[in-house]
Parts: C-alpha cells; sequence; structure tokens
C-alpha cells in the first residue's frame, strides 16, 4: 500500500504487486486534525465546560416550564424554543468531550484526570 502526501503526491509511480487486483492501493495520510490550530488551554476547557453546563440549565428550565417533551404537548414555539436548545446543549457537551481528549492527549494526562480537573474549576467559578 502506498501512502500518499497531502497533496496526493507520488510522482505518478505505480508498482502493480501493491494491490490485491494487481493495481496499486493508495492511503492518505490526513493531516493531525488534534494539531490544526486547536491547541486548546486549561482556562478555555473551563469555559467550554461552563458553557455546557449553561445550555444544560437552559434545556432543565425548559422543560421545568414547558414539561417534559413526551408527556405533554407543546406548541409549535415551544417545541422549536425546546428543540434548538436540546440541540446546542448538545452541540457543546460533544465540543467539550472532544477538547478534554485533544488536551489530554497533548499534555499526556489522563482524560478523566483532566475531566474532574475541569469540572472542579468550573464549578468553582460558578
Amino acid at each position: 500500500m502506498r501512502d500518499l502526501d497531502e497533496a496526493g503526491d507520488d510522482a505518478g509511480r505505480r508498482d502493480p504487486a501493491d494491490g490485491a487486483d494487481g493495481g496499486p492501493e493508495w492511503r492518505v495520510r490526513p493531516a493531525c486534525l488534534g494539531s490544526v490550530g486547536v491547541a486548546h488551554t486549561f482556562e478555555e476547557l473551563v469555559q467550554k465546560q461552563r458553557a455546557a453546563a449553561a445550555a444544560h440549565a437552559t434545556v432543565n428550565g425548559l422543560r421545568d416550564t414547558y414539561g417534559p417533551p413526551a408527556e405533554r404537548a407543546m406548541t409549535g414555539a415551544q417545541s422549536g424554543t425546546y428543540e434548538t436548545a436540546l440541540r446546542a446543549w448538545r452541540d457543546l457537551a460533544r465540543d467539550v468531550q472532544t477538547a478534554l481528549s485533544e488536551y489530554a492527549r497533548d499534555t499526556g494526562r489522563s482524560r478523566a484526570e483532566v475531566e474532574a480537573e475541569v469540572e472542579r474549576a468550573a464549578a468553582a467559578g460558578d
């Protein structure tokens, strides 16, 4: 199997023995996405955690105000507001999880340790 660089360059050489069907197999080496302008600081992680917690609180507040979505029929506007808030919370929570994993990998620490430290710092600032 041949590796291509990001530009796809391999000078056009073929080696028929590479692939099972007699043709070459190509594997593109993607850039490390974790290092492409995604350097997270601990404070950024704390801010992301706080934003996700605030979005979760918004969802819970809407659920308290409107009632559980499956138990009570919401108006169209209520349903739209709730669904938008829910999507925002899920997106923010996913972003926090990704950033935590990247930070832990980049610093050589365990993800659980970083997550616990970020949660403590986020809660302390409330």
